[in-house]
């Protein structure tokens, strides 16, 4: 009996040191522009989804803190940088958070966008994805963009099964793990930004 004393104490012992370091959770803010095309099933779909990429890839939580819905007038449908920045002080964001727009249009020709933490102005740590970007890629786009502010680059990755890939090929993201992966060095980032 002893011994199976010993052995049980021992096997607790293993599994306590097998356990990785518990991350903090990353929260962001979402904001949806009301009737501009989307839909609230596709946002929270899209924030559930890449709340799991981040698990599966680096065991870490990314998740929304709240997702506030903007009634907003036509004419800022499009927004440029400066409407962009105009509406970010009337929320009164902080730059040290993250913030994710969810608008109809960009003045800019990108689909989906992001302003890294050392922008300047209180643009940072924003994404904005506008009503073009691929419905079948959202969760990946999503993910895809705060990987840029969680890893505090610009940059992308030349492997098309990587998340920091500059594009997402609906056909591969429907395969499992194809355009979402996360190598150990992204992972040793995020789990270090996060303790």
């Amino acid at each position: 009996m002893r011994f199976l004393g010993f052995e049980a104490t021992c096997l607790i012992a293993i599994v306590f040191l097998a356990l990785p370091n518990h991350a903090k959770a990353e929260e962001y803010v979402v904001y949806v522009f009301n009737n501009v095309g989307w839909d609230k099933t596709e946002v929270n779909k899209a924030t559930e989804e890449t709340k799991v990429i981040f698990q599966q890839e680096c065991g870490v939580t990314v998740q929304p803190s709240a997702v506030r819905y903007l009634n907003i007038p036509n004419e800022y449908a499009a927004l440029d940088e400066e409407e962009q920045l105009g509406l970010i002080n009337q929320l009164e964001k902080s730059p040290e958070d993250i913030s994710v727009f969810f608008i109809a249009d960009s003045t800019d020709a990108f689909q989906a966008y992001s302003y890294l933490p050392d922008t300047p102005d209180n643009n940072r740590n924003t994404i904005w994805l506008t009503r073009n970007v691929d419905r079948r890629c959202l969760a990946r786009t999503l993910a895809h963009e705060i990987g840029h502010l969680l890893l505090n680059q610009g940059n992308h990755r030349s492997e098309n099964s990587n998340l920091m890939h500059s594009t997402c090929v609906a056909s591969n993201y429907a395969r499992a793990a194809n355009g979402i992966s996360l190598d150990d060095g992204q992972c040793d980032v995020l789990v270090k930004r996060l303790q």
